[in-house]
């Protein structure tokens, strides 16, 4: 399949699949803090990776489901860094005694709502 235009026409593929994820079936996979009882009893990431792609790409679905899969994956999870990256300075304070703390951003970010229409 072709590579998929993620940043063309005003990054509209993005915003479309940051809609796909903001879905709540799929935003509790990908998102919340799960335990081990509701990821034997859910579905998988890679099984939501794979509904996004199916509805977002259905003709590269049909091509090749698995490449697609990854694609959709590599996007969500650069995204998901890039917002890491960025919400980390929203978390920084006045410093206190110690002044500021370097420290990378913790592990359990939750990302709903993770950006402005």
């Amino acid at each position: 399949i072709p590579p998929i235009p993620w940043h063309a026409n005003g990054w509209y593929w993005v915003f479309a699949l940051l809609t796909e994820c903001e879905k709540s079936e799929n935003r509790k996979v990908l998102f919340a803090v799960s335990t081990a009882v509701q990821d034997i009893q859910g579905e998988t990431k890679n099984a939501v990776f794979r509904r996004i792609g199916q509805t977002l790409f259905p003709e590269y679905y049909k091509q090749d489901s698995g490449t697609l899969t990854n694609r959709i994956r590599a996007q969500i999870e650069s995204l998901t860094s890039m917002y890491r990256e960025h919400s980390k300075w929203l978390k920084v304070t006045g410093g206190g005694k110690g002044g500021n703390d370097e420290s990378p951003v913790e592990q359990d970010v939750y990302l709903s709502g993770w950006y402005i229409h």
